[in-house]
């Protein structure tokens, strides 16, 4: 497992982690190797979409949206990942 890194709020630090399943991060409270996972986001490349622990699922939609957005945020900064560009970005060279 890699550790991509950390973030908090008032109540618990959360540790961003790899996942067996390619494109994918999960998200635990507290130390990785013995706290409670609080989801998994798949889809990275695209459009993320986390699996939330049950614990964590009746949380505010905002709170989950700024979650996803923080966590995926330390998964790019950590492996570079830069979005493709969008297709009127392309530019061809014709000489």
């Amino acid at each position: 497992m890699t550790i991509y890194g950390q973030f908090r709020d008032p109540l618990h630090t959360y540790v961003v982690t790899s996942s067996s399943m390619p494109d994918t991060i999960r998200v635990f409270a507290g130390d990785p190797h013995s706290a409670e996972m609080v989801c998994t986001i798949s889809n990275l490349s695209a459009r993320p979409y986390p699996s939330w622990n049950a614990k964590w699922y009746s949380n505010w939609p905002e709170w989950k949206r700024r979650f996803t957005d923080h966590a995926v945020s330390i998964w790019r900064t950590h492996n570079d990942h830069r979005p493709s560009p969008t297709r009127r970005e392309f530019r061809t060279c014709d000489g």
